[in-house]
């Protein structure tokens, strides 16, 4: 029994001791890239007040050049990250909108028309291949001075230009005040998406990163000339009557005024069509409908066809879930194309 167990001993000092040997401790690692002779910066990254750095690596797949750029793309990456670091509070700009549905979409639409791009002003200032483990380091650098001053003279470039909306009253006529402030939406994204790189940069000097001017105001403003926009609805048939009452209570869902009668900034017109089958006991309804968008002028913003199609082992119940779903598409699609009509 003793002698088992000293054999069972040391059958797992000896795989323990086998298994260590292949892994690449922190000190092995660092003797293999001094070996090599290495940059200091490759194991520390290199601090100055001026300056940002970044250091990544990439494993090396055949394609070497390819490598070193996923190396330079993960130093960015590192280098953005010492920067959020920095900086406690949100760095989403975002303003306190009102709930109406049609606000928020509004702000997701313009996120999505001005995405975020990527700090400028970052350099590769080295590169260093490891050999033995078949990977290669890049070093990128970002003249953090260079940068906030860069960004300041931009950022005084767009206040100056959203200065044409901010000093402009309302007309009276709600389209025409909504046709000139919609422009404004992108600008004030681009200029938040500024606001926030300065606030990484300048995160520990309050006075490079005080701004003398904010859109919140301006961009509320907009939003809520959005939510007082009057929708009318017009079915042209017996078949999109049936469903009016339907599409209303989808828009009005989403924070659209729907009114049956008076003044309107929108007015939608709609016809249906229907087309019954029958498949093997199943029941099936394909509705197409065409929608036109006027403005309070009567002119055409808008026209466009949709589809949809119900199916069900109950005729009625076949065309309730067609019409549910042309009704939903009907109402999604003139929500979101409100960009696209004014």
């Amino acid at each position: 029994m003793t002698l088992i167990r000293a054999l069972g001993i040391g059958l797992v000092v000896a795989l323990v001791g086998c298994k260590s040997s292949h892994v690449i401790t922190p000190a092995s690692s660092e003797q293999r890239l001094e070996s090599q002779g290495a940059p200091e910066w490759v194991m520390t990254p290199p601090h100055d007040s001026q300056y940002l750095y970044g250091v990544g690596s990439a494993e090396v797949y055949g394609d070497k050049i390819r490598a070193l750029q996923q190396a330079e793309d993960v130093a960015r990456g590192d280098l953005i990250k010492q920067l959020k670091v920095n900086v406690s509070q949100s760095l989403t700009s975002t303003t306190n909108v009102n709930d109406s549905v049609v606000s928020r979409t509004a702000e997701v639409i313009v996120k999505s028309r001005v995405p975020e791009t990527e700090m400028s002003g970052i350099e590769r200032l080295d590169s260093f291949e490891d050999t033995v483990a078949r990977s290669v380091y890049a070093l990128v650098r970002l003249d953090r001075v260079r940068a906030i001053s860069s960004l300041r003279q931009d950022l005084q470039t767009m206040e100056l230009d959203l200065s044409q909306f901010e000093n402009r009253s309302e007309s009276g006529n709600l389209m025409d005040d909504i046709k000139f402030f919609l422009p404004a939406l992108p600008k004030i994204r681009s200029y938040q998406l500024n606001a926030d790189k300065l606030k990484l940069l300048a995160a520990n000097d309050k006075s490079a990163s005080t701004l003398n001017y904010d859109p919140s105001g301006l961009q509320q403003r907009i939003y809520d000339m959005l939510g007082r926009i009057r929708v009318r609805l017009y079915p042209e048939n017996e078949l999109a009557r049936s469903m009016a009452i339907e599409l209303a209570e989808q828009l009005t869902g989403q924070g659209v005024k729907v009114v049956s009668h008076g003044a309107s900034e929108l007015v939608v017109s709609f016809n249906l069509s229907k087309i019954e089958k029958q498949n093997q006991g199943t029941q099936f309804v394909l509705l197409q409908g065409n929608m036109k968008v006027k403005d309070d002028k009567g002119q055409i913003l808008k026209a466009y066809g949709v589809d949809a199609k119900g199916g069900a082992y109950d005729q009625d119940l076949a065309r309730q879930r067609a019409m549910k779903k042309i009704s939903d598409k009907m109402g999604g699609d003139l929500v979101k194309g409100l960009f696209e009509y004014l």
